[in-house]
């Protein structure tokens, strides 16, 4: 575990901690070439793990090469001589998604199914550069300020992988801090199989947005155990028959990208968009014009 104080292959000093998902930390730092204040992400799976360290690298420095304004930008990408992979990218100040849907002020339909294509173009940009998120969620939907709207980025990116091997965290961890993910995690990753790919973003994507219209998570549990139960075993309840305003169409898509069976998916984020986008010009005025439902501040 870092501490604050601690340097980081010379080149950036921690400041504060901003999260942990072991083997990953997350921190504010100081980059002591020029003195700016980015967020560092640290990567230390322990003794005889290399090569997931190069994995990590071999992320990061695709994103390194990829920008776009609606992906968080990765400035920098090494390895300690201790073997411990970093990668620095904008320290983001503002509310996330979590927040707005939490907090005043209001979010209305129609501003979110704003939100929700221009998100989904930062997303796909990842998709084209063979690059699964793995753990998109409202926390990991940030707002930057862009001449007085809210521009989505995606964030959280300290996390993505390009291999379609499974992260076995989502099957093995049981520590109540995960239940949050878990509820947004895809049923191929939350039994820990090894074919995931970029259909488990659409799924999670699918889950925030259910959750943003209906005002309630799909899923419930009191434990990481029962959470992936339900979301393995159970469908979802449409949209429509939960909230009678919302269209039943908007309410199918979103169905369809929380399909169990990722085959029968969306099979890229674009796809996604492009249906959302023709939906939400035939939506009636009374829906674009309703707020959505006030959420509970969640941990």
């Amino acid at each position: 575990m870092s501490a604050t104080g601690d340097v980081i292959d010379n080149r950036f000093t921690l400041i504060l901690p901003l999260g942990e998902q072991k083997p990953k930390e997350l921190w504010v730092a100081e980059d002591l070439r020029d003195g700016s204040k980015i967020a560092l992400v640290i990567y230390s799976p322990g003794k005889g793990q290399r090569h997931r360290v190069g994995r990590f690298c071999q992320v990061m420095q695709k994103l390194v090469e990829l920008r776009h304004p609606n992906v968080v930008t990765v400035y920098a990408v090494g390895t300690t001589r201790l073997g411990v992979g970093y990668a620095s990218m904008e320290l983001l100040e503002g509310d996330t998604l979590a927040d707005r849907l939490a907090e005043k002020p209001t979010l209305w339909a129609s501003e979110f199914m704003n939100i929700a294509t221009e998100f989904l173009e930062g997303l796909a940009v990842l998709h084209d550069h063979g690059i699964v998120h793995g753990d998109i969620e409202p926390s990991n939907i940030f707002f930057v300020s862009d001449y007085g709207r809210l521009m989505p980025k995606v964030a959280g990116l300290g996390y993505s992988r390009s291999s379609v091997r499974a992260d076995k965290t989502f099957a093995d961890r049981e520590d109540e801090g995960y239940l949050r993910t878990l509820a947004y995690a895809s049923p191929e990753q939350v039994s820990g199989r090894e074919d995931i790919d970029i259909r488990t973003d659409i799924y999670s994507f699918g889950v925030v947005l259910y959750e943003a219209f209906s005002g309630n998570r799909p899923y419930h549990g009191e434990s990481c155990e029962e959470i992936r139960k339900v979301v393995i075993n159970s469908s979802v309840t449409p949209l429509h028959e939960i909230r009678s305003q919302i269209p039943e169409a908007l309410s199918n898509l979103i169905g369809s990208m929380m399909d169990t069976d990722p085959t029968r998916r969306y099979d890229n984020a674009r796809g996604v968009q492009r249906d959302l986008l023709s939906l939400a010009l035939a939506l009636p005025e009374s829906f674009k014009n309703s707020p959505l439902p006030k959420q509970p501040r969640r941990s």
